[in-house]
């Protein structure tokens, strides 16, 4: 009663019309502390994470990526500057694509294009 099902549409280009919540896929670097660095990003821009889940990474073992769901469209200020600043710690992160999740206020806004990495 209480599963959920994820449904995932793909696009070749960035979904740019109402949002609010972003998808990223991460990679840290395997040392200690680095996961918490780059999540520190979100939270210092104040950027709500809802969702990490870690997935084993090719290219030996401990190594991992991270699939992280966020509050936030790809216009909002504080969404930008959390990305651009993994960007800055040298962290490697992929855009998955921004949506209006089933949950979303009727307040939702529109925004531009997210910063590539």
């Amino acid at each position: 009663e209480s599963n959920e099902t994820r449904f995932v549409v793909l696009a070749r280009e960035l979904h740019t019309g109402p949002a609010d919540k972003g998808s990223i896929v991460l990679a840290t670097d395997d040392r200690s502390g680095a996961l918490v660095q780059a999540l520190g990003a979100f939270a210092d821009h104040r950027v709500n994470l809802s969702r990490i889940e870690s997935r084993p990474a090719a290219g030996g073992r401990g190594r991992y990526t991270f699939l992280i769901d966020f509050a936030g469209d790809p216009g909002n200020d504080d969404v930008a500057r959390a990305l651009s600043a993994l960007g800055s710690q040298g962290v490697s992160y992929r855009i998955l694509g921004f949506y209006r999740s089933d949950h979303a206020p009727a307040t939702a806004v529109a925004g531009a294009e997210a910063p590539a990495s």
